[in-house]
């Protein structure tokens, strides 16, 4: 995780692929999953900025990860 320490709604994460071609996949199905870092801040092409708040179930954060692993093949 990029973000250390206490944070609000939004964080940032290290993912194992370039954070825009998983944005680019999710999105192709209808849904953005985060901000790429990469496009604005060089050499954090693979990190995602990512938001949820305290009506975020983890029923939601669980598909949420299913949907990026996925994703990521």
């Amino acid at each position: 995780m990029l973000t250390k320490g206490s944070f609000g709604n939004e964080f940032a994460v290290t993912l194992p692929v370039p954070a825009y071609d998983l944005v680019g996949k999710m999105s192709d199905k209808g849904f953005i999953p985060g901000f790429p870092l990469g496009r604005y801040y060089e050499g954090l092409e693979n990190g995602l900025l990512l938001a949820c708040t305290e009506k975020t179930t983890e029923e939601q954060i669980g598909v949420f990860v299913e949907m990026m692993k996925g994703a990521m093949k």
